[in-house]
C-alpha cells in the first residue's frame, strides 16, 4: 500500500511500538468518551482520524522482515 505519508522506521520494534500507541489513543478516547463525556476534549472525527493515519502507516509484513 503507498501511504502519502512516506514514513519510515529503523526496524520492526519501532513500528509496532507506533502501531500499538496509536491504537491505545483510540482505545482510552473511546473508553473516556463513554464513561466520562463531560471531560471528553476530542470529537468522534479525532478518533476516526487516528485510525485512518493507522491504516496509512501499515505496510507489509514482508517489508518490515
Amino acid at each position: 500500500m503507498n501511504s502519502p505519508l512516506s514514513l519510515t522506521f529503523k526496524d520492526k520494534q519501532n513500528y509496532l511500538f507506533t502501531l500499538q500507541s496509536l491504537c491505545n489513543i483510540c482505545k482510552s478516547s473511546l473508553v473516556l468518551s463513554l464513561e466520562q463525556p463531560q471531560l471528553t476534549e476530542h470529537t468522534t472525527w479525532d478518533i476516526f482520524n487516528t485510525i485512518d493515519l493507522i491504516q496509512m502507516i501499515c505496510i507489509d509484513e514482508e517489508i518490515i522482515e
